[in-house]
């Protein structure tokens, strides 16, 4: 039996700056817990590969964006 108290299937996330440190730390226990998850990072390279390794526990998608800047979140946005 998996774990229930955190149980938050159906549920969708976004985590900027989730392909490393607390965003990743929080983009997995999300993941774990069955949200799915979008992830945002200026590196692509990082974000697709952080999203490929979560994805073996859940629903993890990458959207590299630089979000420090007007542009980037609105390239996110679209």
């Amino acid at each position: 039996m998996g774990n229930t108290l955190f149980d938050i299937r159906g549920a969708t996330a976004l985590v900027t700056g989730g392909s490393r440190g607390i965003g990743l730390y929080i983009a997995r226990g999300l993941v774990e817990a069955g949200a799915t998850v979008f992830i945002t990072a200026r590196s692509a390279k990082d974000c697709d590969a952080t999203a490929k390794s979560l994805s073996e526990a859940g629903r993890c998608i990458s959207l590299p964006s630089d979000v420090s800047t007007t542009d980037g979140i609105k390239t996110l946005a679209a």
